[in-house]
């Protein structure tokens, strides 16, 4: 469960970096902006970390079992 948790807050990052364009009245500069970072991000940082929280969002889904107990589904079902 942990696993499917940490994957859907790794897509949402996807999404929130790769998909949302840069301008000054986006939630990633209003963000910096918060927190008193004087930093511009162009199109291509915004390309490469979704691309880079995609990648481990797919790495970790196949690869969680590495990494996390996995349990049969018959022994989750008599829970």
């Amino acid at each position: 469960m942990l696993i499917i948790v940490i994957v859907c807050f790794l897509v949402l990052n996807a999404i929130f970096w790769g998909l949302i364009p840069v301008s000054r009245h986006s939630p990633h500069q209003q963000l910096l902006n918060f927190f008193e970072i004087d930093y511009k991000p162009n199109v291509f940082f915004h390309l490469i970390i979704g691309t880079l929280f995609y990648i481990s969002a797919v790495v970790l889904i196949h690869k969680g079992g590495l990494l996390f107990e996995n349990q049969p589904i018959s022994n989750v079902s008599s829970e």
